[in-house]
């Protein structure tokens, strides 16, 4: 390139850049000091054009390296430029309005995605066709005359007219154009209007009724102010009363030591309680609640228990509940109660689960404290009856042996007076004879009073016994018995305290259907099969209620049932309103069997 004086401005940007060395002012220094000492003009020439030559050749490299400089400036112009057209060419063809190039006759030479859409038919339908035959013919006057000043001023020109697309559907749109002298042609910007239209026409009818509705309107804005600032105000004490309910809930799950926990099925993400946090003995939000902490903290032989109830109630939308053992990050181990059920969506699946977690550590403990307590009363209870049955037994042999000996040693006394005076003293005898009656009746009180406190039928076996007391019940209270005994007297062989168990059983459940149940029957069966003896007394009387068992003086039943427990047996009660009450006792048979008591 060459500037208009006919120098070259690479050129000279070259010399002035190899004068600007320090080398070549070196060479020239040296080349005039060289000069001065060779007076040889041949030699001296040679090396001058020697020296002009390099000089050439380095101005041509850094000439070619400036060129080159500019070279890659021009191609990076070119590609901002390239860029900045693509960047033109997406807002021409994606811009929200439509775009459209007309000649002076009215012809499309082009339009971009927007106006064809406008239009409603492809670019290359549009191309060559006048864009007046999509104007609405009211309007053809309007657009032509717009068109006109359009190419013959230079400023821009704006109008509104009404479009048709190619399914004849009229559209407002707002036009305004250029005119490009040099290609004969202008540029319309086509924008859709029908909506402003629409609102502008819709304004002006609504303007009517805005003013007769505007102070209704006020009035009622006031209201509704009013509504709303007392609507905020109960908001606002909703939002304290709930954040005071948390607080009491926080407080409620600390003192009762409950935790909560809620877990999203879907997202499987988890969320504990402070509680929770502190029941398993960590800080409260210390670390990201997740399924493998929560297994991880029940104890290992309980994982699978609380793993498969979880997993039941998920599949089925049931509760769960579930005791098991948690490990502590100290090593302690607690009893805590699961318990939870699933919360499902409006399709009516699972969609949440939500527990609590309640430390029972405490209670377990007082549990296990009254079990065993429990247990003492019943062996103290077991080893009261066991004393009372002793001491009525040694009661009743003293009362045979001394008081039972005493009378019949006086009655046969009274009896060989009353011999001797029956002739002689016919009045005497009169009252010996009372007195004797009275001895007799003595003699049988102290006989009941023996019987009552151990009949001595007992020492013939469990068989007889029972067959004395029913005979004696039946006596007494004139109620019909039915009593079978299977099988002959050597079955029943049992030691002291089954027989006698057995035979207070029979006496108490006896003495329970003459109280309460209102029966003129009672079967009583007796019998041993594999190893075990079953008692089964049956009344035809009115049942038993459903809660009487619960009843706080209600000892004979609890009496019978402490007395089967001691001998490892089982109690089974069958009644009903229309059938009476059926007991059904089952011991084990085998005598050289401990009971609780000889334990």
């Amino acid at each position: 390139m060459t500037d208009p004086t006919g120098t070259n401005p690479l050129r000279v940007k070259a010399e002035k850049a190899l004068s600007d060395k320090p080398n070549n002012k070196r060479n020239k220094a040296n080349t005039s000091s060289e000069c001065l000492k060779h007076t040889d003009s041949a030699i001296l020439a040679s090396d001058i054009d020697a020296r002009k030559q390099l000089h050439e050749l380095q101005v041509s490299q850094i000439e070619l390296s400036l060129q080159n400089s500019q070279l890659l400036e021009l191609q990076q112009a070119r590609q901002e430029i390239e860029t900045m057209l693509a960047r033109y060419a997406d807002l021409y063809e994606f811009a929200p309005i439509g775009y459209f190039t007309l000649g002076r006759d009215g012809a499309l030479h082009e339009v971009n995605l927007t106006g064809a859409s406008l239009i409603g038919l492809e670019r290359s339908k549009l191309v060559g066709r006048r864009f007046g035959a999509f104007v609405a013919p009211e309007s053809r006057p309007t657009f032509n005359a717009f068109l006109t000043r359009v190419f013959d001023r230079e400023t821009k020109q704006s109008c509104e007219v009404r479009l048709l697309n190619a399914e004849q559907r009229p559209f407002y749109a707002q036009i305004e154009a250029n005119a490009d002298a040099a290609e004969h042609s202008c540029r319309l910007v086509v924008k859709d209007i029908s909506a402003r239209k629409a609102a502008e026409e819709a304004l002006q009818n609504a303007y009517a009724m805005l003013e007769t509705k505007v102070r209704e309107r006020t009035a009622e804005l006031t209201l509704s102010n009013v509504q709303l600032t007392a609507k905020i105000s109960e908001q606002k004490r909703t939002e304290e009363e709930f954040e005071h309910i948390q607080h009491i809930l926080h407080q409620a799950q600390r003192v009762a030591h409950v935790g909560s926990w809620e877990r999203d099925i879907a997202s499987g993400a988890l969320r504990w309680s402070d509680e929770l946090y502190r029941i398993a003995g960590h800080r409260p939000q210390s670390v990201a609640p997740s399924m493998a902490k929560a297994l991880q903290a029940i104890h290992p032989q309980d994982r699978s228990a609380i793993y498969r109830a979880v997993r039941n109630a998920i599949r089925h939308g049931a509760k769960f509940s579930r005791t098991v053992r948690i490990i502590r990050l100290d090593g302690t181990i607690r009893y805590v109660r699961c318990q939870g059920s699933i919360l499902c969506d409006q399709n009516n699946q699972p969609q949440t689960v939500v527990g609590s977690v309640l430390d029972i550590t405490d209670f377990k403990r007082t549990e296990e404290a009254l079990l065993q307590s429990q247990q003492t009363i019943r062996r103290l209870a077991a080893h009261q009856e066991w004393v009372k049955e002793d001491e009525r037994k040694r009661i009743a042999r003293e009362i045979h042996d001394e008081l039972g000996q005493n009378l019949l040693a006086l009655r046969i006394d009274v009896s060989m007076l009353a011999t001797r005076t029956g002739h002689s003293h016919p009045r005497l005898n009169a009252r010996v004879q009372t007195a004797l009656e009275q001895i007799d009746t003595t003699i049988a009180s102290v006989r009941g009073i023996i019987n009552n406190l151990r009949p001595a039928v007992l020492d013939l076996g469990l068989p007889a016994a029972i067959e004395w007391q029913v005979k004696q019940f039946q006596r007494r209270n004139n109620i019909a018995c039915a009593l079978q005994i299977d099988g002959v007297d050597a079955d029943y062989e049992l030691d002291d305290n089954h027989a006698t168990a057995l035979f207070r059983i029979l006496q108490e459940s006896l003495t329970n259907i003459s109280r309460h149940a209102q029966a003129d029957k009672i079967t009583i069966n007796l019998s041993k099969d594999t190893g075990k003896i079953r008692m089964t007394i049956a009344d035809n009387g009115i049942g038993m209620q459903h809660n009487c068992r619960r009843k706080a003086k209600s000892y004979g039943l609890i009496g019978i049932q402490e007395r089967i427990n001691t001998l490892h047996g089982e109690l089974i009660i069958d009644s009903d309103e229309s059938h009476g009450t059926t007991l059904i006792i089952i011991i084990p048979a085998d005598h050289s069997g401990k009971t609780d008591e000889e334990e």
